[in-house]
């Protein structure tokens, strides 16, 4: 089974869990045992699984601007204008796909895990997550 997620989000750096959404589809599949797939269709933007902890939201942004810093020169900016790079290393680095098994029709999440989606880009973005969905029984 195969489905898709639409998520706005209120731009760069905005993290959201969006473990209800996934659940939602997997609640919808019927599928009780297998994996499920998620990908996202996006270049400036990344899929994590966390703790949903406002102070390590606040970190990983914290971390981002550290490692890949939006005031950087970067050739892809020179060439193209668009002042978001740095949205496009950061999506490298946490990257755009997960994969999470399913047991009972639940996902097999740790106690304190979370799914979420984290913009990257300079602006507010519709986002789009295909979930696949692959029974195992």
């Amino acid at each position: 089974m195969i489905s898709e997620i639409e998520v706005k989000t209120s731009g760069e750096l905005d993290i959201i869990n969006i473990t209800p959404l996934v659940e939602e589809v997997v609640r919808r599949s019927g599928v009780a045992k297998g994996m499920v797939f998620l990908f996202l269709k996006s270049t400036t933007s990344a899929l994590i699984i966390n703790e949903d902890e406002e102070g390590l939201k606040s970190d990983l942004r914290e971390t981002l601007e550290t490692l890949i810093p939006r005031s950087r020169r970067y050739a892809h900016n020179r060439a193209w204008g668009e002042e978001n790079a740095h949205s496009h290393l950061r999506s490298i680095l946490l990257g755009n796909s997960l994969q999470i098994p399913l047991e009972g029709g639940r996902l097999m999440l740790g106690t304190w895990q979370s799914v979420f989606l984290v913009e990257l880009d300079v602006r507010p973005r519709t986002r789009k997550i295909v979930v696949s969905i692959i029974p195992l029984e």
